[in-house]
Protein backbone atom coordinates (compact mmCIF):
# COMPACT_ATOMS: atom_id res chain seq x y z
CA UNK A 1 0.00 0.00 0.00
CA UNK A 2 2.56 2.37 1.06
CA UNK A 3 4.52 1.80 -2.25
CA UNK A 4 1.62 2.70 -4.43
CA UNK A 5 1.14 5.79 -2.67
CA UNK A 6 4.50 6.79 -3.19
CA UNK A 7 4.39 5.94 -7.00
CA UNK A 8 1.15 7.94 -7.61
CA UNK A 9 2.80 11.06 -5.31
CA UNK A 10 6.29 10.75 -6.91
CA UNK A 11 5.23 11.55 -10.86
CA UNK A 12 5.42 14.85 -9.77
CA UNK A 13 9.02 14.74 -8.23
CA UNK A 14 10.29 15.98 -11.61
CA UNK A 15 9.46 19.66 -11.14
CA UNK A 16 10.12 22.19 -8.02
CA UNK A 17 8.42 21.38 -4.25
CA UNK A 18 6.91 25.02 -4.89
CA UNK A 19 4.99 24.82 -7.48
CA UNK A 20 4.14 20.56 -8.03
CA UNK A 21 1.34 19.72 -10.96
CA UNK A 22 -1.41 17.11 -9.93
CA UNK A 23 -2.46 14.86 -12.32
CA UNK A 24 -5.98 15.36 -13.41
CA UNK A 25 -6.96 11.85 -14.24
CA UNK A 26 -5.61 8.35 -13.08
CA UNK A 27 -7.44 5.06 -14.50
CA UNK A 28 -7.35 2.28 -12.05
CA UNK A 29 -7.45 4.20 -9.47
CA UNK A 30 -9.74 5.31 -6.78
CA UNK A 31 -10.29 8.03 -3.80
CA UNK A 32 -10.78 4.78 -0.93
CA UNK A 33 -13.60 6.73 1.51
CA UNK A 34 -13.98 10.37 1.80
CA UNK A 35 -17.55 9.93 -0.19
CA UNK A 36 -19.87 12.56 0.12
CA UNK A 37 -22.22 10.17 -1.81
CA UNK A 38 -22.68 7.36 -4.57
CA UNK A 39 -25.09 7.41 -7.31
CA UNK A 40 -25.31 5.05 -10.30
CA UNK A 41 -24.88 6.82 -13.67
CA UNK A 42 -24.12 5.80 -17.09
CA UNK A 43 -21.05 7.87 -17.69
CA UNK A 44 -18.18 9.27 -16.14
CA UNK A 45 -19.01 12.79 -17.91
CA UNK A 46 -22.40 12.34 -16.01
CA UNK A 47 -20.43 11.93 -12.96
CA UNK A 48 -18.17 14.79 -13.11
CA UNK A 49 -21.26 17.11 -14.45
CA UNK A 50 -22.97 15.93 -10.60
CA UNK A 51 -20.08 16.44 -9.17
CA UNK A 52 -19.59 20.17 -10.00
CA UNK A 53 -23.50 20.45 -8.82
CA UNK A 54 -22.07 19.19 -5.60
CA UNK A 55 -20.54 22.55 -3.81
CA UNK A 56 -18.28 19.91 -0.93
CA UNK A 57 -17.11 17.63 -4.57
CA UNK A 58 -13.23 18.20 -5.47
CA UNK A 59 -13.12 14.45 -7.26
CA UNK A 60 -14.54 11.25 -8.31
CA UNK A 61 -14.01 7.84 -8.40
CA UNK A 62 -16.03 6.10 -11.26
CA UNK A 63 -16.39 2.23 -11.99
CA UNK A 64 -16.44 1.67 -15.86
CA UNK A 65 -18.59 -1.23 -15.48
CA UNK A 66 -20.85 -0.91 -12.53
CA UNK A 67 -21.42 2.51 -13.27
CA UNK A 68 -20.90 3.70 -9.90
CA UNK A 69 -19.91 6.84 -9.22
CA UNK A 70 -18.60 8.67 -5.88
CA UNK A 71 -18.34 11.72 -5.00
CA UNK A 72 -15.56 13.03 -2.67
CA UNK A 73 -14.83 15.71 -0.25
CA UNK A 74 -11.56 15.97 -1.00
CA UNK A 75 -8.63 14.83 -3.80
CA UNK A 76 -5.25 13.35 -4.06
CA UNK A 77 -3.57 16.30 -2.62
CA UNK A 78 -5.63 16.34 0.51
CA UNK A 79 -5.82 12.66 0.83
CA UNK A 80 -2.84 10.82 -0.87
CA UNK A 81 -2.98 8.01 1.14
CA UNK A 82 -6.46 7.01 0.08
CA UNK A 83 -5.66 7.13 -3.47
CA UNK A 84 -4.60 3.31 -4.01
CA UNK A 85 -5.06 0.82 -6.55
CA UNK A 86 -8.80 -0.49 -7.79
CA UNK A 87 -9.53 -2.40 -10.82
CA UNK A 88 -12.38 -0.73 -13.14
CA UNK A 89 -12.05 2.76 -12.05
CA UNK A 90 -11.26 5.92 -12.48
CA UNK A 91 -9.76 8.37 -10.63
CA UNK A 92 -10.57 12.47 -11.93
CA UNK A 93 -9.77 15.84 -9.77
CA UNK A 94 -12.41 18.53 -10.36
CA UNK A 95 -9.70 21.27 -11.29
CA UNK A 96 -12.32 24.33 -11.05
CA UNK A 97 -13.07 23.39 -7.54
CA UNK A 98 -9.71 22.97 -5.53
CA UNK A 99 -9.86 21.67 -1.74
CA UNK A 100 -9.29 23.91 0.89
CA UNK A 101 -6.48 22.18 2.47
CA UNK A 102 -4.02 19.69 1.23
CA UNK A 103 -2.14 16.68 2.99
CA UNK A 104 0.70 17.64 5.71
CA UNK A 105 2.34 14.43 4.40
CA UNK A 106 3.53 16.80 0.62
CA UNK A 107 5.98 18.90 2.15
CA UNK A 108 8.69 18.84 4.72
CA UNK A 109 8.13 19.88 7.93
CA UNK A 110 8.52 23.43 8.76
CA UNK A 111 6.65 23.85 5.92
CA UNK A 112 2.97 24.13 5.89
CA UNK A 113 0.98 22.24 2.34
CA UNK A 114 -1.24 24.72 0.21
CA UNK A 115 -3.96 24.38 -2.50
CA UNK A 116 -2.49 26.45 -5.80
CA UNK A 117 -5.21 25.29 -8.29
CA UNK A 118 -4.70 21.55 -9.67
CA UNK A 119 -1.61 21.75 -7.26
CA UNK A 120 -0.13 22.69 -4.21
CA UNK A 121 3.00 24.20 -2.45
CA UNK A 122 4.84 24.37 0.19
CA UNK A 123 5.17 27.59 2.33
CA UNK A 124 6.02 28.83 5.28
CA UNK A 125 3.65 29.35 8.31
CA UNK A 126 3.86 32.78 7.82
CA UNK A 127 2.79 32.30 4.23
CA UNK A 128 -0.24 29.58 4.66
CA UNK A 129 -1.25 31.82 7.60
CA UNK A 130 -1.71 28.59 9.76
CA UNK A 131 -2.37 28.74 13.24
CA UNK A 132 0.11 27.84 15.56
CA UNK A 133 -0.09 25.03 17.96
CA UNK A 134 1.26 24.88 21.60
CA UNK A 135 3.93 21.89 21.74
CA UNK A 136 4.35 20.17 24.76
CA UNK A 137 7.52 17.79 23.44
CA UNK A 138 7.83 16.16 26.73
CA UNK A 139 5.94 15.04 29.68
CA UNK A 140 7.49 17.45 32.77
CA UNK A 141 5.95 19.25 35.49
CA UNK A 142 8.10 22.46 34.50
CA UNK A 143 5.64 23.18 30.80
CA UNK A 144 2.24 24.49 31.30
CA UNK A 145 0.25 27.76 30.35
CA UNK A 146 -1.28 29.33 33.03
CA UNK A 147 -3.84 31.95 31.41
CA UNK A 148 -5.26 34.28 35.59
CA UNK A 149 -8.55 35.47 35.79
CA UNK A 150 -10.12 34.95 32.52
CA UNK A 151 -13.58 36.40 33.74
CA UNK A 152 -15.07 37.24 36.90
CA UNK A 153 -18.23 34.42 37.30
CA UNK A 154 -20.19 32.81 34.75
CA UNK A 155 -23.63 30.61 34.67
CA UNK A 156 -22.51 28.70 31.47
CA UNK A 157 -19.99 28.15 29.32
CA UNK A 158 -18.21 25.97 26.40
CA UNK A 159 -15.05 24.93 26.31
CA UNK A 160 -13.66 24.12 22.68
CA UNK A 161 -10.41 23.09 21.82
CA UNK A 162 -8.47 20.77 19.40
CA UNK A 163 -5.83 18.08 20.75
CA UNK A 164 -3.20 15.37 19.56
CA UNK A 165 -1.97 13.25 22.36
CA UNK A 166 1.43 11.54 22.15
CA UNK A 167 0.61 8.13 21.16
CA UNK A 168 3.54 7.27 23.96
CA UNK A 169 2.01 9.94 26.87
CA UNK A 170 -0.45 7.45 28.68
CA UNK A 171 -1.73 9.79 31.46
CA UNK A 172 -2.64 13.59 29.93
CA UNK A 173 -3.91 16.59 32.40
CA UNK A 174 -5.01 18.38 29.00
CA UNK A 175 -7.20 21.31 30.64
CA UNK A 176 -8.16 22.73 34.10
CA UNK A 177 -10.16 25.31 35.50
CA UNK A 178 -9.18 26.50 39.17
CA UNK A 179 -9.62 28.85 41.41
CA UNK A 180 -8.59 29.32 45.36
CA UNK A 181 -11.67 27.37 46.71
CA UNK A 182 -11.40 24.34 44.02
CA UNK A 183 -8.45 23.83 42.41
CA UNK A 184 -10.04 21.20 39.73
CA UNK A 185 -13.64 23.24 39.22
CA UNK A 186 -13.26 22.38 35.51
CA UNK A 187 -11.40 19.49 34.29
CA UNK A 188 -10.18 17.02 31.39
CA UNK A 189 -7.99 14.07 31.48
CA UNK A 190 -7.25 12.16 28.78
CA UNK A 191 -5.32 8.54 29.08
CA UNK A 192 -4.89 5.24 26.95
CA UNK A 193 -8.33 3.90 28.12
CA UNK A 194 -10.76 6.40 29.43
CA UNK A 195 -11.42 9.81 29.44
CA UNK A 196 -12.21 12.06 32.85
CA UNK A 197 -14.56 15.16 32.87
CA UNK A 198 -15.04 17.11 36.13
CA UNK A 199 -17.43 20.31 35.83
CA UNK A 200 -17.81 21.36 39.48
CA UNK A 201 -18.21 18.44 41.31
CA UNK A 202 -19.76 16.20 38.99
CA UNK A 203 -17.33 14.09 37.53
CA UNK A 204 -17.96 10.99 34.73
CA UNK A 205 -15.26 8.73 33.39
CA UNK A 206 -16.04 7.66 29.50
CA UNK A 207 -14.37 3.78 29.94
CA UNK A 208 -12.97 2.43 26.44
CA UNK A 209 -12.55 5.78 25.06
CA UNK A 210 -8.78 6.08 23.48
CA UNK A 211 -7.77 9.65 22.30
CA UNK A 212 -3.65 8.33 23.20
CA UNK A 213 -3.35 8.06 18.97
CA UNK A 214 -1.33 10.80 17.52
CA UNK A 215 -4.27 11.90 16.08
CA UNK A 216 -6.15 15.64 15.99
CA UNK A 217 -9.68 15.27 18.22
CA UNK A 218 -12.04 18.07 18.52
CA UNK A 219 -13.40 17.64 22.76
CA UNK A 220 -16.09 20.11 23.66
CA UNK A 221 -17.76 20.57 27.14
CA UNK A 222 -21.17 22.41 27.66
CA UNK A 223 -22.19 23.69 31.02
CA UNK A 224 -25.25 25.74 31.95
CA UNK A 225 -26.40 26.03 35.73
CA UNK A 226 -30.43 26.35 34.84
CA UNK A 227 -30.78 22.83 35.05
CA UNK A 228 -27.42 21.46 35.54
CA UNK A 229 -26.91 20.29 32.33
CA UNK A 230 -23.27 19.10 31.15
CA UNK A 231 -22.72 17.63 28.14
CA UNK A 232 -19.46 16.32 26.62
CA UNK A 233 -18.42 15.99 22.39
CA UNK A 234 -16.05 14.21 20.68
CA UNK A 235 -15.18 15.32 16.82
CA UNK A 236 -18.81 16.75 17.09
CA UNK A 237 -20.31 13.55 18.60
CA UNK A 238 -22.27 14.00 22.03
CA UNK A 239 -20.32 10.73 23.88
CA UNK A 240 -21.76 11.85 27.58
CA UNK A 241 -24.56 14.00 29.01
CA UNK A 242 -25.19 14.63 32.66
CA UNK A 243 -26.52 16.55 35.53
CA UNK A 244 -24.38 18.96 37.55
CA UNK A 245 -24.36 21.86 40.22
CA UNK A 246 -27.42 24.16 39.56
CA UNK A 247 -27.55 28.02 40.48
CA UNK A 248 -23.58 27.57 41.03
CA UNK A 249 -21.44 30.08 39.46
CA UNK A 250 -18.12 29.38 38.03
CA UNK A 251 -15.98 32.27 39.47
CA UNK A 252 -12.82 33.80 39.28
CA UNK A 253 -9.75 31.56 38.61
CA UNK A 254 -6.84 30.25 36.65
CA UNK A 255 -7.28 27.91 33.41
CA UNK A 256 -4.10 25.79 33.94
CA UNK A 257 -2.86 23.57 30.37
CA UNK A 258 -0.72 20.52 30.29
CA UNK A 259 -1.13 19.98 34.20
CA UNK A 260 -2.95 18.75 36.87
CA UNK A 261 -3.09 21.05 40.01
CA UNK A 262 -2.70 19.77 43.46
CA UNK A 263 -3.54 22.80 44.95
CA UNK A 264 -3.78 26.43 42.92
CA UNK A 265 -1.48 26.34 40.55
CA UNK A 266 0.71 24.07 42.13
CA UNK A 267 1.11 20.35 42.63
CA UNK A 268 2.80 19.67 39.18
CA UNK A 269 3.92 16.07 38.25
CA UNK A 270 5.80 14.96 35.53
CA UNK A 271 4.00 11.76 35.67
CA UNK A 272 0.62 13.58 34.66
CA UNK A 273 1.65 16.29 32.56
CA UNK A 274 -0.20 16.64 28.89
CA UNK A 275 2.43 15.91 26.01
CA UNK A 276 0.94 16.14 22.77
CA UNK A 277 -0.16 19.31 20.78
CA UNK A 278 -3.04 21.55 21.59
CA UNK A 279 -4.71 24.27 19.04
CA UNK A 280 -7.80 26.82 19.29
CA UNK A 281 -8.91 26.73 22.84
CA UNK A 282 -11.36 28.86 23.50
CA UNK A 283 -14.09 29.59 26.03
CA UNK A 284 -17.94 31.00 25.40
CA UNK A 285 -19.91 32.33 28.42
CA UNK A 286 -23.50 30.18 27.15
CA UNK A 287 -23.72 27.11 26.55
CA UNK A 288 -23.12 25.78 22.83
CA UNK A 289 -26.56 23.88 20.70
CA UNK A 290 -25.18 20.21 19.17
CA UNK A 291 -25.11 22.35 15.94
CA UNK A 292 -22.73 24.94 16.95
CA UNK A 293 -20.51 22.74 18.56
CA UNK A 294 -20.77 20.82 14.85
CA UNK A 295 -19.39 23.93 13.38
CA UNK A 296 -16.44 24.54 15.60
CA UNK A 297 -15.31 20.56 15.37
CA UNK A 298 -15.38 21.51 11.35
CA UNK A 299 -12.55 23.72 11.26
CA UNK A 300 -9.28 24.37 13.11
CA UNK A 301 -8.68 26.70 14.47
CA UNK A 302 -12.19 28.00 15.22
CA UNK A 303 -13.55 31.25 16.34
CA UNK A 304 -12.48 33.00 19.19
CA UNK A 305 -14.63 33.21 22.46
CA UNK A 306 -15.70 35.91 24.18
CA UNK A 307 -14.57 35.27 26.97
CA UNK A 308 -10.95 33.00 26.64
CA UNK A 309 -9.27 33.27 23.53
CA UNK A 310 -6.74 31.48 21.94
CA UNK A 311 -4.79 34.23 20.82
CA UNK A 312 -4.04 35.19 24.09
CA UNK A 313 -3.54 32.02 25.96
CA UNK A 314 -1.22 30.43 24.23
CA UNK A 315 1.52 33.66 24.75
CA UNK A 316 1.10 32.48 28.50
CA UNK A 317 3.64 29.48 28.22
CA UNK A 318 6.27 28.39 30.39
CA UNK A 319 9.37 26.04 30.24
CA UNK A 320 9.69 24.46 26.99
CA UNK A 321 6.37 24.63 25.27
CA UNK A 322 6.67 26.12 22.12
CA UNK A 323 4.39 27.70 18.99
CA UNK A 324 4.91 25.42 16.21
CA UNK A 325 3.40 26.09 12.32
CA UNK A 326 0.39 23.36 11.95
CA UNK A 327 -0.53 22.10 7.89
CA UNK A 328 -3.08 20.76 9.98
CA UNK A 329 -4.72 23.85 11.89
CA UNK A 330 -4.99 26.21 8.86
Amino acid sequence: MIFVVFVLMFPWQTMSEDCQRSPYSLPGFKIHGHVITSVSLSTISQCKHRCAAQQRCNSISFHQNTKKCEMHDGNHISYPESVLRSNGYVYVNVPTRPPKRCSRKLCSYPLACVPEGESYKCVTCQEAKAEQVLSFSRKSAQDYAILDDPFVSVSAFTLSFWVQVDATSTSNAVFEYGTTTDDNAVSIYVTDSYVGVNVIGANKILYGVNLVDNKWHHLCLTWENTDGNIKFYIDAVLRHEFIGKKDEQLGKGSIVLGQDQKGFKTGFRDSVAFKGNLASVNMWSRAFPAGEVSVLASTCPTSEGDIVQWSTLKTKRSGMLELVCSNYCM
